[in-house]
């Protein structure tokens, strides 16, 4: 069972990878609602964001990873994800920041 729930793995600059996932909500009748998003990172690869993933999220449903395209020097970004990212600075990932 998934909690149906947005996850993103981006390579935001090179080798420095964060895990996007939104928080799971749901409204007085128990029906799923969008959520705000936690980013966790820095990861040093796709993999170990996964494993992050696999061993402190419950199944989001699926997942995509976007790897940082050759020749760019950080990903392009939202403000409001970058905004997280930028809150995460390089504490452990262990809890999120937003």
């Amino acid at each position: 069972m998934s909690t149906n729930t947005q996850c993103d793995i981006i390579e935001y600059k090179r080798a420095q990878w964060y895990l996007l996932l939104e928080r799971y909500n749901e409204d007085d009748d128990g029906e799923q609602i969008e959520g705000a998003t936690d980013a966790f990172g820095p990861f040093v690869s796709d993999g170990e964001a996964l494993a992050y993933l696999d061993r402190n999220h419950a199944n989001p449903g699926g997942y995509t990873v976007e790897p940082l395209p050759e020749g760019k020097e950080a990903a392009s970004v939202g403000r409001y994800i970058e905004s997280l990212i930028e809150a995460i600075g390089n504490k452990p990932a262990s809890r999120p920041y937003c």
